[in-house]
């Protein structure tokens, strides 16, 4: 995974959760259909490299991985790329993709040091009485392939489809030894602890690390800009802050390219060489990467596309890629675990 630290805070209502949906349990303790296992492999790549796929082909740094399906959501880890496609999990570490299993979600998270894969398997869970599964979050050690965790939810007295389709359940991410996960059948954000301790509320001040960067609440300065929203102020729009906390990026693809003193909400200029920019994630504290394009929506970049490199401290961004097209729909994706669109 590339390593960057970043951290979001999450505002969430936290109820009293019952001990039998929340509960969770070390792989192993109770066994059952369902557990999962992955693919250890021996890549080549820089897993430090910045990290995108364009259709079938994977690019970590120089080394271009052919992925068939093509991914939707992917991570980077010492053990291989575990990517998403048409509802299956599947992994590679440059040789011919593997199929891991049917798990029917879109989004993964990784631990900051790279070892935890976690994700919602909505396929292997206990049934509402139409047969929809209720989530099952997982996290599994890249290291040795083996489940390190699996919450075992009571079978749901509610229609879960209708009540995943108002309120969808997320992994949200770790901290340095937890995983936490929002589920509606829960009524919050339970911490789980990769000891396979008990479940429970995590705490209001919940701080998670995050590839992309940090999604916060900001407003809008009377200029336009963005800055961070203050005790007491109102929101009005989210956006995406620096693993340093100081610079904050808009959600998706944003023309003319631009970023903001977290704080102040002035305009801090950087030059990516085209007029679309969207953030791909951080290498480091000091250097993030993203597609400049020559076209392009707020749902992201199209046409003449280069994927670059920008040192927070200098305005002019570097390639790290070489050029390409991109169609007018979206399909440029990049290492975070999630859909590269706007949301």
């Amino acid at each position: 995974m590339l390593s960057r630290r970043t951290r979001t805070r999450v505002a969430a209502l936290l109820l009293a959760l019952s001990a039998a949906l929340a509960g969770c349990a070390p792989a192993g303790d109770e066994g059952g259909a369902g557990d999962l296992t992955v693919p250890v492999g021996a890549p080549t790549y820089d897993v430090a490299a910045p990290a995108w796929a364009v259709g079938r082909s994977l690019h970590v740094g120089d080394v271009v991985l052919d992925v068939r399906p093509a991914p939707e959501a992917f991570v980077v880890t010492t053990a291989g790329v575990y990517y998403l496609a048409r509802g299956t999990l599947w992994f590679t570490d440059g040789a011919d993709p593997v199929a891991v299993a049917e798990v029917d979600t879109d989004r993964l998270a990784l631990s900051t040091d790279g070892r935890h894969l976690g994700l919602l398997d909505r396929v292997h869970g206990p049934t509402d009485e139409a047969g929809v599964a209720a989530a099952v979050a997982v996290v599994l050690d890249v290291t040795t392939g083996k489940e390190v965790l699996r919450t075992r939810p009571a079978r749901p007295t509610v229609d879960v489809a209708a009540l995943y389709a108002a309120q969808p359940p997320a992994f949200v991410g770790f901290d340095e030894d937890a995983a936490y996960v929002a589920d509606p059948l829960v009524d919050g954000v339970t911490r789980l602890p990769l000891d396979g301790g008990p479940g429970g509320p995590a705490p209001t001040d919940l701080r998670v690390d995050r590839s992309l960067g940090s999604e916060v609440d900001v407003v809008r300065t009377t200029a336009g800009h963005l800055r961070l929203a203050r005790d007491g102020e109102r929101p009005d729009a989210r956006a995406l802050l620096s693993p340093a906390g100081d610079l904050l990026h808009p959600l998706g693809a944003a023309t003319p390219p631009r970023a903001y003193d977290a704080a102040s909400g002035v305009p801090v200029r950087f030059d990516p060489g085209e007029r679309w920019f969207q953030l791909g994630g951080w290498i480091d504290q000091d250097t993030y990467y993203g597609a400049a394009s020559a076209d392009g929506s707020s749902a992201g970049p199209s046409g003449r596309t280069v994927v670059v490199a920008c040192d927070v401290r200098a305005p002019r961004c570097r390639p790290v890629s070489a050029e390409f097209q991109l169609p007018t729909g979206p399909e440029l994706v990049f290492g975070t675990g999630s859909p590269a669109t706007a949301r």
